[in-house]
């Protein structure tokens, strides 16, 4: 009776403290970015909306434009590492600067992509969610995939819904 008492004790302290804490732990763990790297090297716009975005910044900047947004678990990496060296050599040398990403104003960019330097991300451009991005994309344009490639050309006059 009493590990009843005490399981069911267990139960109802977990229920009170996720209703109590709820929102904090999601505003925390869902819109908060990680920063790998000098975090002076990354740049968000104040109208930027990157939630949980992982900023590798070790070979250089990150800038996020206005209104750009992305899904949750984005990865923006700078830091490439040379496959043709082995052992400590391989995790420890990269190059510190050289891949700059640049993410343009209203870029959308979707859930669980990642955005390898160097690279520029056009006005506009949409990322697909799970994409992998290792080259410039264009403005206006929707790319997916993996490598990512360009789908579809959006027309800025097109009415959405149509």
């Amino acid at each position: 009776m009493k590990a009843f008492l005490r399981q069911s004790a267990s139960r109802v302290f977990r229920k009170l403290f996720w209703s109590c804490f709820q929102h904090l732990v999601q505003e925390v763990v869902l819109k908060s970015p990680r920063i790998f790297g000098d975090e002076s090297r990354l740049k968000i716009h104040p109208s930027a909306q990157v939630n949980d975005a992982l900023f590798n910044l070790v070979s250089g900047p990150v800038y996020v434009g206005e209104y750009a947004f992305f899904g949750h678990g984005v990865n923006v990496i700078t830091g490439p590492h040379n496959p043709a060296l082995t052992g400590e050599q391989r995790k420890d040398q990269f190059p510190p600067e050289g891949n700059d990403v640049h993410i343009s104003n209203g870029v959308w960019i979707g859930s669980n992509a990642t955005i390898l330097g160097p690279c520029r991300i056009g006005e506009n451009a949409v990322v697909g969610a799970m994409a992998l991005v290792r080259a410039d994309v264009p403005a206006n344009v929707i790319v997916a995939g993996v490598p990512a490639k360009v789908i579809r050309h959006l027309d800025k006059n097109a009415l959405v819904g149509q």
